[in-house]
Order: structure tokens, then sequence, then C-alpha cells
């Protein structure tokens, strides 16, 4: 993957390609690794900000200001109804792949 599309900065750049943080490209989110305080194994966590230089990252299943999860609500309308009435066999092929938000322009 050419992971200059994602990251937002050479230090991001650098961290994507050494397998730091990890990219998913369904929810166009970075996911990073940090080591839990009680444990020595590490934990992943998504990232809201940019670690190095504090750009908003991009997560199309979390919920924005105005109460949209991109990610559902496009489920929800490709198959015409509520997300907790949908199984994991009826979703489409395209939601589990980056091809859903790419189609919608997001």
């Amino acid at each position: 993957m050419n992971y200059k599309d994602v990251a937002c900065c050479v230090p991001m750049l650098h961290d994507l390609q050494d397998e730091d943080f990890e990219y998913d490209p369904v929810l166009k989110r970075i996911i990073g690794f940090v080591t839990r305080k009680n444990t020595k194994e590490p934990g992943k966590r998504v990232l809201r900000y940019c670690p190095h230089c504090g750009t908003k990252l991009t997560d199309l299943s979390c919920i924005d200001e105005f109460g949209t999860d991109l990610y559902t609500d496009a489920i929800e309308e490709a198959l015409g109804k509520d997300f907790c009435d949908i199984t994991p066999e009826e979703i489409p092929e395209e939601f589990k792949t980056d091809e859903w938000w790419k189609k919608r322009g997001l």
C-alpha cells in the first residue's frame, strides 16, 4: 500500500511503514499500538489526531458533530433498514473494502 496518500506528515509515514501503526482501509482510519499501564502487552487504539503534527485524522465509523456514522448510515441506505436489524451476512461486499467510501466520494 502507498501510505503517502494516508500519512499527514513524514513521521506518520515512517510509523505506517515501520508498522508502529496500521491503516484500516475499510473505515479510512489509523490505529496506533499503545502499551497499557498495568501490563507490558500492547493494545490498539484508533487515533483521532496525529501524535506528531496534531492533524485531525479521518475515521468513517466515528460519529461526527451531527450524530452521523458514515459507515453504518451507508449500509442502512444500501439495504433499506436499520443497522441493528442487519446481520453480518447481509452486509454487501463493497462494505468489506474501501470501495464503499470511494464510490461515495468520501
